[in-house]
């Protein structure tokens, strides 16, 4: 099913544009609504289960994201002080068989713009 900007996604979720694409799925720009009233911004990763390979891709990174929650909750205890400023962090997931809705932090760089930076720069200092 094809996903219109600023759609209802369901659970509190209002879609936005599109951010990227990968191989598995796309990542959407959205605002989710707190309880406590307000809104975030968020990203949300859409993954369409066509295959085999990306429902394992998909179980994997979910058993990932609750395993390392689940780890950090035995080791530190404490809910308020999860999260680090370089991490990425999941907030949410709903899905249906064929699709999976990741909802996580959303930040304002990708990997790929820092790689441009740092060549970039490293390209600047060669040329001296």
């Amino acid at each position: 099913r094809a996903l219109q900007s600023g759609g209802q996604l369901g659970a509190g979720y209002h879609r936005g544009h599109h951010i990227s694409a990968g191989a598995d799925g796309d990542v959407f720009k959205a605002v989710a609504e707190l309880p406590q009233g307000g809104f975030q911004e968020v990203a949300i990763k859409h993954m369409r289960i066509t295959s085999a390979a990306i429902q394992r891709h998909a179980q994997q990174e979910m058993s990932t994201v609750f395993y390392a929650r689940e780890k950090y909750l035995e080791e530190v205890g404490d809910t308020n002080s999860f999260g680090h400023p370089n991490i990425v962090a999941y907030l949410d997931w709903f899905g249906s068989e064929r699709e999976l809705f990741l909802v996580m932090e959303r930040c304002e760089f990708a990997v790929s713009d820092i790689i441009y930076t740092v060549a970039s720069m490293r390209s600047q200092y060669e040329r001296r």
